[in-house]
């Protein structure tokens, strides 16, 4: 069987530099390695969503972390929020991954390339080519459908046009694509008029070993002891629909029993703690290392996700945090109008409509109410269908069967 695996995401890091995000390709090519897989990661040496990077030296740099064989492209730094500087690394990115020597003894046999970015897909057309390697499009966003819906942007806009070529061109050429959205399928049939001949659905996942860590004194002194705690972790951007979490901790500001305790960075944190200065219901965190993140919802009584009122989401979402609320066992507060919430599916809380404060504030209202041990009961379910479907060792097996139906 070939075994040469090699994974293209612009956004793909490793626990090593406290990421907290990009992961997934890490945890995943440690058991691809265990099924005898020769698995590389091609990422970018920066991007916008981590704070730690790996030292380069030239255009490209190769680093074993933890067994797991990394290709830094290296890619000038830019603002975290400059929108022109997110784009102009991707093609960066793109160009500089011809500079990747492969020896023509160990060529890559399948190319998986994540399409957090859209552009290296051309790269991978480009392998399948030259070596004759298995393509599969891993979507994570739907582009340039995101932009369109989440930005405004207009579908004429030239770079989006050139988007909907690229999407084109890896639908045609890719060999089998795999989502972690349950509905893009659908989205597939809206978009070509049928599906991809091999398509599978494998969502985000988490890696059950994840480790807690203790809250620092700082960081526990600004969290109340005896309150009812609802907390939010990670980006506070335009696509968190975070506003409206905090208009319903403002409505909420007379409940005494009940704080809103939000964990992250974003381009809206700003405007969001200006919003809600006056209310003292609420508390703002930075960004922290992962072991603290799920201290700190195991400190808390229910989690909460929000998303914008978008035909975006009809197709499915699959956010981290979900995985990391059910891993600690938590009921989930979702606000979304998608039939694939995994909320919905694993029975693990409420959902409420999206951008509808009075829902989101009678949600609330509602799990607080409840009784604890019914809150238990549903963190729990949260945990089995994590357990059964979410955890790495189950995602890498659903990947080993594409693997093997394109090889055999």
């Amino acid at each position: 069987m070939d075994k040469n695996i090699f994974i293209i995401n612009q956004y793909a890091c490793a626990p090593k530099y406290k990421a907290g995000v990009g992961e997934r390709h890490f945890y995943l090519a440690k058991f691809f390695n265990r099924y005898q897989y020769n698995t590389t990661i091609v990422s970018s040496s920066y991007n916008h969503l981590i704070n730690e990077y790996p030292q380069t030296s030239g255009v490209i740099t190769d680093e074993m972390i933890d067994g797991v064989r990394f290709k830094w492209v290296k890619i000038k730094p830019y603002p975290k929020e400059s929108a022109f500087g997110r784009v102009r690394s991707w093609f960066e990115f793109l160009v500089k991954l011809f500079f990747i020597h492969h020896s023509g003894q160990n060529p890559p046999h399948i190319v998986i390339v994540s399409t957090m970015s859209l552009f290296p897909l051309l790269y991978g057309c480009f392998l399948k080519l030259r070596y004759k390697a298995k393509l599969i499009h891993e979507v994570r966003d739907i582009w340039p459908l995101t932009a369109i819906e989440l930005g405004g942007y207009s579908k004429y806009h030239p770079l989006l046009l050139l988007m909907a070529w690229v999407e084109k061109i890896g639908f045609k050429k890719s060999d089998a694509v795999v989502s972690v959205l349950a509905g893009y399928p659908e989205y597939l049939k809206n978009r070509f008029g049928k599906s991809h001949k091999l398509f599978r659905w494998i969502p985000n996942g988490i890696d059950e070993t994840s480790t807690l860590e203790a809250i620092p004194e700082v960081i526990s002194s600004q969290i109340p002891d005896d309150k009812f705690i609802v907390i939010y972790t990670g980006s506070i951007g335009k696509a968190n629909a975070m506003q409206y979490f905090v208009e319903a901790a403002i409505q909420l500001v007379e409940e005494s029993s009940i704080h809103f305790l939000v964990v992250g960075e974003g381009e809206e944190k700003t405007k969001l703690m200006s919003l809600c200065k006056q209310a003292e219901n609420i508390t703002f965190l930075g960004k922290v290392d992962k072991p603290i993140v799920l201290s700190l919802i195991a400190k808390s009584d229910l989690c909460y996700i929000g998303w914008n009122n978008r035909n975006l989401y009809s197709y499915g979402v699959s956010a981290n945090k979900y995985n990391d609320y059910m891993l600690m066992k938590k009921p989930i507060l979702s606000s979304i109008n998608s039939q694939f919430d995994p909320v919905s599916i694993a029975n693990c809380g409420l959902v409420v409509k999206a951008e509808d404060v009075e829902d989101i504030v009678d949600g609330i209202r509602k799990l607080f109410h409840t009784s604890e041990q019914e809150r238990m009961e549903l963190g729990a379910n949260g945990y089995a269908y994590l357990k059964n479907n979410n955890l790495m060792d189950v995602l890498s097996k659903k990947y080993v069967e594409v693997f093997q139906g394109l090889t055999s």
